[in-house]
Protein backbone atom coordinates (compact mmCIF):
# COMPACT_ATOMS: atom_id res chain seq x y z
CA UNK A 1 0.00 0.00 0.00
CA UNK A 2 3.00 2.32 0.11
CA UNK A 3 2.45 2.87 -3.63
CA UNK A 4 -0.94 4.41 -2.89
CA UNK A 5 0.68 6.95 -0.60
CA UNK A 6 3.19 7.88 -3.29
CA UNK A 7 0.45 8.16 -5.94
CA UNK A 8 -1.59 10.37 -3.62
CA UNK A 9 1.36 12.66 -2.88
CA UNK A 10 2.33 12.85 -6.55
CA UNK A 11 -1.17 13.83 -7.65
CA UNK A 12 -1.56 16.39 -4.86
CA UNK A 13 1.65 18.05 -6.14
CA UNK A 14 0.40 17.90 -9.76
CA UNK A 15 3.33 15.77 -10.89
CA UNK A 16 3.09 13.28 -13.75
CA UNK A 17 4.56 9.81 -13.39
CA UNK A 18 7.20 10.83 -15.91
CA UNK A 19 8.22 13.86 -13.81
CA UNK A 20 8.41 11.90 -10.57
CA UNK A 21 10.25 8.90 -12.01
CA UNK A 22 12.77 10.93 -14.09
CA UNK A 23 16.30 9.85 -13.13
CA UNK A 24 15.03 7.45 -10.45
CA UNK A 25 13.20 4.60 -12.17
CA UNK A 26 11.17 3.93 -15.30
CA UNK A 27 7.61 5.19 -15.73
CA UNK A 28 6.38 1.60 -16.03
CA UNK A 29 8.11 0.60 -12.77
CA UNK A 30 6.60 3.60 -10.96
CA UNK A 31 3.16 2.76 -12.37
CA UNK A 32 3.43 -0.83 -11.14
CA UNK A 33 4.66 0.40 -7.78
CA UNK A 34 1.78 2.88 -7.38
CA UNK A 35 -0.68 0.12 -8.35
CA UNK A 36 0.70 -2.08 -5.52
CA UNK A 37 1.83 -4.73 -7.99
CA UNK A 38 5.29 -4.88 -6.43
CA UNK A 39 7.53 -3.17 -3.87
CA UNK A 40 10.35 -0.79 -4.78
CA UNK A 41 13.76 -0.91 -3.14
CA UNK A 42 14.71 1.29 -0.18
CA UNK A 43 17.06 3.48 -2.23
CA UNK A 44 14.34 4.12 -4.83
CA UNK A 45 11.85 5.02 -2.09
CA UNK A 46 14.31 7.44 -0.49
CA UNK A 47 14.89 9.19 -3.82
CA UNK A 48 11.13 9.41 -4.43
CA UNK A 49 10.68 10.85 -0.93
CA UNK A 50 13.26 13.54 -1.62
CA UNK A 51 11.54 14.53 -4.86
CA UNK A 52 8.15 14.63 -3.13
CA UNK A 53 9.67 16.71 -0.31
CA UNK A 54 8.67 14.30 2.44
CA UNK A 55 10.80 12.32 4.89
CA UNK A 56 11.78 8.80 3.85
CA UNK A 57 10.31 7.65 7.19
CA UNK A 58 6.85 8.82 6.07
CA UNK A 59 7.02 6.43 3.12
CA UNK A 60 8.89 3.56 4.76
CA UNK A 61 6.91 3.44 8.02
CA UNK A 62 3.56 2.91 6.32
CA UNK A 63 2.95 -0.33 8.22
CA UNK A 64 4.31 0.60 11.67
CA UNK A 65 1.69 -0.06 14.37
CA UNK A 66 0.37 2.72 16.59
CA UNK A 67 -1.96 1.13 19.13
CA UNK A 68 -2.61 4.38 20.99
CA UNK A 69 -3.68 6.26 17.86
CA UNK A 70 -5.77 3.30 16.71
CA UNK A 71 -7.76 3.47 19.97
CA UNK A 72 -8.17 7.26 19.66
CA UNK A 73 -9.51 6.96 16.09
CA UNK A 74 -11.90 4.17 17.10
CA UNK A 75 -13.27 6.38 19.89
CA UNK A 76 -13.61 9.32 17.49
CA UNK A 77 -15.65 7.13 15.12
CA UNK A 78 -18.04 6.33 17.94
CA UNK A 79 -18.38 10.00 18.84
CA UNK A 80 -19.09 11.00 15.23
CA UNK A 81 -21.84 8.38 14.97
CA UNK A 82 -23.33 9.45 18.30
CA UNK A 83 -23.04 13.20 17.50
CA UNK A 84 -20.71 14.01 20.39
CA UNK A 85 -20.01 17.76 20.30
CA UNK A 86 -16.39 17.42 21.44
CA UNK A 87 -15.33 15.33 18.47
CA UNK A 88 -14.29 18.26 16.25
CA UNK A 89 -11.59 19.37 18.68
CA UNK A 90 -10.35 15.79 19.01
CA UNK A 91 -10.11 15.38 15.23
CA UNK A 92 -8.12 18.59 14.89
CA UNK A 93 -5.80 17.66 17.76
CA UNK A 94 -4.42 14.57 15.98
CA UNK A 95 -0.95 15.44 14.65
CA UNK A 96 -0.23 14.82 10.98
CA UNK A 97 1.38 13.27 9.05
CA UNK A 98 0.28 9.88 10.34
CA UNK A 99 2.91 7.30 9.43
CA UNK A 100 0.73 4.18 9.50
CA UNK A 101 -1.14 4.24 6.19
CA UNK A 102 -4.30 2.42 7.35
CA UNK A 103 -4.61 4.81 10.29
CA UNK A 104 -4.01 7.82 8.03
CA UNK A 105 -6.73 6.68 5.63
CA UNK A 106 -9.00 5.95 8.60
CA UNK A 107 -8.39 9.46 9.94
CA UNK A 108 -9.27 11.15 6.66
CA UNK A 109 -12.33 8.93 6.16
CA UNK A 110 -13.60 10.06 9.57
CA UNK A 111 -12.69 13.70 8.97
CA UNK A 112 -14.59 13.69 5.66
CA UNK A 113 -17.51 11.86 7.31
CA UNK A 114 -17.60 14.49 10.04
CA UNK A 115 -17.80 17.31 7.48
CA UNK A 116 -20.45 15.49 5.41
CA UNK A 117 -22.49 14.92 8.57
CA UNK A 118 -22.28 18.62 9.47
CA UNK A 119 -23.28 19.57 5.91
CA UNK A 120 -19.92 21.29 5.29
CA UNK A 121 -19.67 19.92 1.77
CA UNK A 122 -16.80 22.16 0.64
CA UNK A 123 -14.55 20.89 3.45
CA UNK A 124 -15.63 17.29 2.87
CA UNK A 125 -14.92 17.45 -0.86
CA UNK A 126 -11.53 19.04 -0.17
CA UNK A 127 -10.60 15.98 1.92
CA UNK A 128 -11.96 13.68 -0.81
CA UNK A 129 -9.96 15.34 -3.56
CA UNK A 130 -6.68 15.98 -1.74
CA UNK A 131 -6.34 13.02 0.64
CA UNK A 132 -8.73 10.19 -0.27
CA UNK A 133 -9.14 10.09 -4.04
CA UNK A 134 -6.38 7.59 -4.80
CA UNK A 135 -7.09 5.44 -1.74
CA UNK A 136 -10.84 5.24 -2.41
CA UNK A 137 -10.27 3.68 -5.80
CA UNK A 138 -8.19 0.94 -4.19
CA UNK A 139 -10.58 0.49 -1.26
CA UNK A 140 -13.58 0.21 -3.58
CA UNK A 141 -11.92 -2.67 -5.45
CA UNK A 142 -10.88 -4.45 -2.23
CA UNK A 143 -13.68 -3.50 0.17
CA UNK A 144 -14.72 -7.09 0.91
CA UNK A 145 -11.15 -7.97 1.93
CA UNK A 146 -10.73 -5.10 4.38
CA UNK A 147 -10.35 -5.71 8.08
CA UNK A 148 -12.50 -4.07 10.72
CA UNK A 149 -12.50 -1.26 11.77
CA UNK A 150 -11.29 0.22 8.45
CA UNK A 151 -14.24 -1.42 6.67
CA UNK A 152 -16.65 0.18 9.17
CA UNK A 153 -15.11 3.63 8.65
CA UNK A 154 -15.33 3.19 4.86
CA UNK A 155 -18.98 2.06 4.89
CA UNK A 156 -19.93 4.88 7.25
CA UNK A 157 -18.12 7.40 5.01
CA UNK A 158 -19.97 6.14 1.92
CA UNK A 159 -23.28 6.05 3.79
CA UNK A 160 -22.97 9.68 4.91
CA UNK A 161 -21.48 10.91 1.62
CA UNK A 162 -24.20 9.32 -0.53
CA UNK A 163 -26.86 10.63 1.84
CA UNK A 164 -25.58 14.19 1.38
CA UNK A 165 -25.52 13.64 -2.38
CA UNK A 166 -29.18 12.49 -2.26
CA UNK A 167 -28.18 9.02 -3.44
CA UNK A 168 -30.36 7.40 -0.82
CA UNK A 169 -30.47 3.90 -2.28
CA UNK A 170 -26.66 3.71 -2.28
CA UNK A 171 -26.49 5.18 1.21
CA UNK A 172 -29.00 2.57 2.38
CA UNK A 173 -26.77 -0.23 1.06
CA UNK A 174 -23.80 0.86 3.18
CA UNK A 175 -25.75 1.55 6.37
CA UNK A 176 -27.33 -1.90 5.97
CA UNK A 177 -23.84 -3.40 5.65
CA UNK A 178 -22.76 -1.49 8.76
CA UNK A 179 -25.54 -3.13 10.76
CA UNK A 180 -24.26 -6.53 9.62
CA UNK A 181 -20.61 -5.98 10.60
CA UNK A 182 -21.02 -3.74 13.66
CA UNK A 183 -20.41 -5.39 17.04
CA UNK A 184 -20.79 -2.26 19.18
CA UNK A 185 -24.31 -2.36 20.61
CA UNK A 186 -24.07 1.34 21.52
CA UNK A 187 -23.96 2.20 17.81
CA UNK A 188 -26.74 -0.11 16.59
CA UNK A 189 -29.70 2.23 17.33
CA UNK A 190 -27.87 5.12 15.62
CA UNK A 191 -27.43 3.01 12.47
CA UNK A 192 -31.08 1.93 12.67
CA UNK A 193 -32.06 5.60 12.84
CA UNK A 194 -29.94 6.28 9.73
CA UNK A 195 -31.77 3.48 7.91
CA UNK A 196 -35.13 4.87 9.07
CA UNK A 197 -34.21 8.33 7.78
CA UNK A 198 -33.10 6.89 4.44
CA UNK A 199 -36.34 4.95 4.00
CA UNK A 200 -38.24 8.11 4.90
CA UNK A 201 -36.38 10.04 2.20
CA UNK A 202 -37.18 7.23 -0.24
CA UNK A 203 -40.86 7.59 0.83
CA UNK A 204 -40.88 3.99 2.10
CA UNK A 205 -42.80 5.02 5.21
CA UNK A 206 -43.60 1.50 6.42
CA UNK A 207 -39.90 0.57 6.40
CA UNK A 208 -38.99 3.91 7.96
CA UNK A 209 -41.38 3.24 10.85
CA UNK A 210 -40.06 -0.31 11.25
CA UNK A 211 -36.43 0.84 11.61
CA UNK A 212 -37.43 3.76 13.85
CA UNK A 213 -39.34 1.47 16.21
CA UNK A 214 -36.34 -0.90 16.44
CA UNK A 215 -34.13 2.06 17.34
CA UNK A 216 -36.76 3.17 19.87
CA UNK A 217 -36.75 -0.27 21.50
CA UNK A 218 -32.95 -0.12 21.85
CA UNK A 219 -33.06 3.32 23.47
CA UNK A 220 -35.93 2.30 25.80
CA UNK A 221 -33.93 -0.72 26.97
CA UNK A 222 -30.94 1.54 27.61
CA UNK A 223 -33.17 4.11 29.41
CA UNK A 224 -31.74 6.79 27.10
CA UNK A 225 -34.67 9.17 27.48
CA UNK A 226 -33.26 11.94 25.30
CA UNK A 227 -32.93 9.54 22.36
CA UNK A 228 -36.35 8.02 23.10
CA UNK A 229 -37.85 11.51 22.83
CA UNK A 230 -35.94 12.21 19.62
CA UNK A 231 -37.26 9.01 18.03
CA UNK A 232 -40.83 9.92 19.04
CA UNK A 233 -40.22 13.24 17.27
CA UNK A 234 -38.94 11.46 14.17
CA UNK A 235 -41.89 9.06 14.10
CA UNK A 236 -44.16 12.13 14.25
CA UNK A 237 -42.39 13.47 11.16
CA UNK A 238 -43.12 10.22 9.31
CA UNK A 239 -46.82 10.49 10.23
CA UNK A 240 -46.93 14.20 9.37
CA UNK A 241 -45.55 13.49 5.90
CA UNK A 242 -48.55 11.19 5.38
CA UNK A 243 -50.95 13.86 6.76
CA UNK A 244 -51.70 11.66 9.78
CA UNK A 245 -51.71 14.64 12.12
CA UNK A 246 -53.48 13.00 15.08
CA UNK A 247 -50.95 10.15 15.10
CA UNK A 248 -48.10 12.67 14.82
CA UNK A 249 -49.40 14.71 17.75
CA UNK A 250 -49.74 11.52 19.82
CA UNK A 251 -46.01 10.82 19.34
CA UNK A 252 -45.09 14.43 20.14
CA UNK A 253 -47.12 14.37 23.36
CA UNK A 254 -45.12 11.28 24.43
CA UNK A 255 -41.89 13.17 23.71
CA UNK A 256 -43.12 16.25 25.56
CA UNK A 257 -44.04 14.20 28.64
CA UNK A 258 -40.53 12.71 28.70
CA UNK A 259 -38.96 16.14 28.25
CA UNK A 260 -40.97 17.62 31.13
CA UNK A 261 -40.46 14.63 33.45
CA UNK A 262 -36.72 14.34 32.83
CA UNK A 263 -36.04 18.07 32.55
CA UNK A 264 -34.70 17.82 28.98
CA UNK A 265 -34.87 21.42 27.74
CA UNK A 266 -33.51 20.81 24.22
CA UNK A 267 -35.97 17.94 23.68
CA UNK A 268 -38.77 20.19 24.92
CA UNK A 269 -37.72 22.86 22.41
CA UNK A 270 -37.57 20.53 19.41
CA UNK A 271 -40.90 18.94 20.35
CA UNK A 272 -42.69 22.27 20.63
CA UNK A 273 -41.17 23.18 17.25
CA UNK A 274 -42.60 20.04 15.60
CA UNK A 275 -46.00 20.63 17.21
CA UNK A 276 -45.89 24.11 15.69
CA UNK A 277 -45.24 22.62 12.25
CA UNK A 278 -48.35 20.45 12.50
CA UNK A 279 -50.57 23.37 13.50
CA UNK A 280 -49.07 25.40 10.66
CA UNK A 281 -49.98 22.57 8.26
CA UNK A 282 -53.51 22.72 9.66
CA UNK A 283 -53.57 26.51 9.08
CA UNK A 284 -54.04 27.09 12.81
CA UNK A 285 -51.43 29.84 12.77
CA UNK A 286 -52.16 31.14 16.29
CA UNK A 287 -51.47 27.69 17.77
CA UNK A 288 -48.39 27.33 15.53
CA UNK A 289 -46.99 30.68 16.70
CA UNK A 290 -47.59 29.79 20.34
CA UNK A 291 -45.67 26.53 20.00
CA UNK A 292 -42.82 28.17 18.06
CA UNK A 293 -42.51 30.75 20.84
CA UNK A 294 -42.40 27.95 23.43
CA UNK A 295 -39.69 26.23 21.35
CA UNK A 296 -37.52 29.35 21.30
CA UNK A 297 -37.56 29.47 25.12
CA UNK A 298 -36.00 26.01 25.39
CA UNK A 299 -33.78 25.65 22.33
CA UNK A 300 -30.16 26.79 22.38
CA UNK A 301 -29.10 29.85 20.41
CA UNK A 302 -27.25 27.54 18.01
CA UNK A 303 -30.47 25.71 17.06
CA UNK A 304 -32.94 28.59 17.32
CA UNK A 305 -32.66 29.86 13.75
CA UNK A 306 -34.93 27.25 12.20
CA UNK A 307 -37.70 28.07 14.69
CA UNK A 308 -37.30 31.81 14.12
CA UNK A 309 -37.56 31.15 10.37
CA UNK A 310 -40.81 29.20 10.93
CA UNK A 311 -42.11 32.06 13.08
CA UNK A 312 -41.38 34.51 10.24
CA UNK A 313 -42.97 32.20 7.66
CA UNK A 314 -46.10 31.93 9.80
CA UNK A 315 -46.43 35.71 10.05
CA UNK A 316 -46.01 35.98 6.26
CA UNK A 317 -48.86 33.48 5.78
CA UNK A 318 -50.96 35.62 8.12
CA UNK A 319 -50.06 38.67 5.96
CA UNK A 320 -48.25 40.36 8.86
CA UNK A 321 -45.68 41.76 6.43
CA UNK A 322 -44.36 44.63 8.56
CA UNK A 323 -43.92 42.34 11.57
CA UNK A 324 -42.27 39.69 9.37
CA UNK A 325 -39.85 42.25 7.97
CA UNK A 326 -39.03 43.47 11.46
CA UNK A 327 -38.28 39.91 12.60
CA UNK A 328 -36.10 39.33 9.52
CA UNK A 329 -34.04 42.46 10.25
CA UNK A 330 -33.62 41.54 13.92
CA UNK A 331 -32.58 38.00 13.06
CA UNK A 332 -30.10 39.20 10.40
CA UNK A 333 -28.04 40.98 13.07
CA UNK A 334 -26.89 37.62 14.49
CA UNK A 335 -26.51 35.66 11.24
CA UNK A 336 -23.35 34.89 9.26
CA UNK A 337 -24.17 31.39 7.98
CA UNK A 338 -24.79 31.54 4.17
CA UNK A 339 -27.67 29.05 4.35
CA UNK A 340 -29.46 31.07 7.01
CA UNK A 341 -28.82 34.33 5.17
CA UNK A 342 -30.41 32.90 2.03
CA UNK A 343 -33.42 31.60 3.97
CA UNK A 344 -34.04 35.12 5.28
CA UNK A 345 -33.40 36.60 1.83
CA UNK A 346 -36.00 34.25 0.34
CA UNK A 347 -38.54 35.30 2.99
CA UNK A 348 -37.87 38.94 2.20
CA UNK A 349 -38.44 38.02 -1.46
CA UNK A 350 -41.87 36.55 -0.56
CA UNK A 351 -42.80 39.82 1.14
CA UNK A 352 -41.69 41.77 -1.95
CA UNK A 353 -43.87 39.50 -4.10
CA UNK A 354 -46.92 39.94 -1.90
CA UNK A 355 -46.38 43.72 -2.02
CA UNK A 356 -46.31 43.62 -5.82
CA UNK A 357 -42.53 44.20 -6.25
CA UNK A 358 -42.08 41.32 -8.67
CA UNK A 359 -38.71 42.40 -10.10
CA UNK A 360 -37.19 42.65 -6.60
CA UNK A 361 -38.76 39.30 -5.73
CA UNK A 362 -37.25 37.62 -8.80
CA UNK A 363 -33.80 39.11 -8.20
CA UNK A 364 -33.65 37.85 -4.61
CA UNK A 365 -35.38 34.51 -5.10
CA UNK A 366 -33.34 33.50 -8.16
CA UNK A 367 -30.13 34.26 -6.31
CA UNK A 368 -31.21 32.23 -3.26
CA UNK A 369 -32.50 29.39 -5.43
CA UNK A 370 -29.12 29.13 -7.14
CA UNK A 371 -27.36 29.02 -3.76
CA UNK A 372 -29.67 26.27 -2.45
CA UNK A 373 -29.30 24.13 -5.55
CA UNK A 374 -25.51 24.53 -5.73
CA UNK A 375 -25.19 23.54 -2.07
CA UNK A 376 -27.60 20.60 -2.25
CA UNK A 377 -30.44 22.16 -0.22
CA UNK A 378 -32.92 20.70 -2.66
CA UNK A 379 -36.15 21.11 -0.69
CA UNK A 380 -35.51 24.84 -0.31
CA UNK A 381 -34.58 25.15 -4.00
CA UNK A 382 -37.69 23.22 -5.03
CA UNK A 383 -40.01 25.43 -2.98
CA UNK A 384 -38.48 28.62 -4.35
CA UNK A 385 -38.72 27.41 -7.95
CA UNK A 386 -42.39 26.63 -7.36
CA UNK A 387 -43.02 30.17 -6.08
CA UNK A 388 -41.04 31.66 -9.01
CA UNK A 389 -43.04 29.56 -11.50
CA UNK A 390 -46.33 30.64 -9.95
CA UNK A 391 -45.23 34.29 -9.98
CA UNK A 392 -44.43 34.09 -13.70
CA UNK A 393 -47.80 32.41 -14.30
CA UNK A 394 -49.63 35.25 -12.53
CA UNK A 395 -47.60 37.67 -14.70
CA UNK A 396 -48.80 35.74 -17.80
CA UNK A 397 -45.26 34.70 -18.72
CA UNK A 398 -46.31 31.12 -19.30
CA UNK A 399 -43.12 29.86 -20.94
CA UNK A 400 -40.97 31.03 -18.02
CA UNK A 401 -43.57 29.68 -15.59
CA UNK A 402 -43.34 26.24 -17.21
CA UNK A 403 -39.52 26.24 -16.98
CA UNK A 404 -39.48 26.88 -13.23
CA UNK A 405 -42.40 24.63 -12.35
CA UNK A 406 -40.76 21.77 -14.27
CA UNK A 407 -37.51 22.49 -12.48
CA UNK A 408 -39.34 22.35 -9.15
CA UNK A 409 -40.67 18.88 -10.04
CA UNK A 410 -37.18 17.75 -11.04
CA UNK A 411 -35.74 19.00 -7.73
CA UNK A 412 -38.52 17.26 -5.80
CA UNK A 413 -37.68 13.94 -7.47
CA UNK A 414 -33.97 14.51 -6.88
CA UNK A 415 -34.54 15.30 -3.19
CA UNK A 416 -36.22 11.90 -2.85
CA UNK A 417 -33.19 10.19 -4.38
CA UNK A 418 -34.75 9.88 -7.83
Amino acid sequence: MIGLRIASLRKSQLLSQKELSHGITSVSHLSNFESCRYMAGRETIELIAERLNVSPKYLLSYNDPNIELEAIIKNIFKKIVLKNVSVEDELKSIPTPIYNLKLEVSYYLLLASFYYKKGELTNARHIDENYLKVHLKYLKNHKEDLDSPLKEYLYYYWGIKFFRENKFSLSNIYFSKLIEINFDKDLEPAFLYNLALLQFRLTNYYQALSHAKKALENYLNALNWLKVGEIYNFISVIYREQFLFDEALEQLNKALNIAKTMGLATLKGSTYHNIGLIYEDLNDFDAALLNYQHAIQFKTKMSNFITYSCLIRCHIKMKHYDLSEDLINKTLKNITNPYELNILESYQAYIDLYRGNIDTFLNKSLKSSEFFENNNFLNEAQYLNTIIGEAYYEDRKYKLSSIYLKKALYLKRKSKGG
